[in-house]
């Protein structure tokens, strides 16, 4: 082989892998962007973000115990946001606008919400969505609730040594719980805790982590 050809056949080997290393560069960006997906929807990092700035913002909700990290809770909220659209309710927009004008009041100033948006490439239709999705899943969870207090109220009544234990991945809630012995609060939780993983178990979910994946 001639020392031109020799030259050439490195010359082609070093961009070969200079292209390999950049595509596997890119894949490893995009994998670590995505935190969650579950079927074809796609979590990223940037969705996390965002949800953590503005749950930071808005007032915590009383019956609703916090037992996961907050990916999990965002692929738990899109399953039962996809059930919260079989029957939407009413007046949506309505309810949205107020929650808006509520978020939005919570920062000092026109121009501090204006850099919230700008930070995350927002507009105020995107912000408007993602209400909306809350809005949903709460109307969903409100109409749920008392049915589902009922149900585990027949349930305790029926066996008072009843106990009960949630197994889900990520969650610390409804350890050995005695039926009996719950708060309506907790009985709801029970249920909405028993939804989810009726939910999660008709779909397939993968979950970035950070320090490790979970895929099931």
């Amino acid at each position: 082989m001639s020392r031109f050809k020799v030259v050439i056949h490195f010359l082609f080997l070093a961009l070969f892998i200079l292209v390999l290393t950049y595509t596997c560069t890119v894949k490893a960006e995009v994998v670590n962007s995505i935190k969650a997906r579950i079927n074809g929807h796609i979590i990223t990092f940037r969705d996390v973000e965002i949800e953590k700035r503005i749950r930071s913002k808005m007032p915590v909700t009383p019956s609703i115990i916090v037992t996961e990290p907050l990916v999990w809770q965002m692929v738990d909220n899109y399953l039962l946001l996809l059930e919260s659209q079989k029957a939407p309710g009413k007046n949506i927009e309505e309810k949205v606008e107020n929650k808006l004008e509520g978020f939005k009041g919570r920062f000092k100033s026109v121009a501090t919400y204006d850099e919230f948006l700008a930070e995350f490439e927002l507009t105020e239709d995107d912000l408007y969505q993602i209400f909306k999705k809350r809005v949903l899943i709460e109307g969903l969870l409100r109409n749920k609730r008392g049915i589902w207090v009922d149900l585990l109220k027949g349930e305790a009544k029926k066996n008072p040594e009843l106990t009960v234990s949630i197994k889900k991945k990520g969650s610390t809630f409804a350890k050995n719980m005695i039926l009996s012995s719950c708060t309506e609060d907790e009985l709801f939780q029970i249920k909405l805790e028993r939804t989810k993983i009726k939910l999660r178990e008709k779909v397939k979910i993968f979950v970035n982590s950070g320090s490790s994946v979970n895929e099931r």
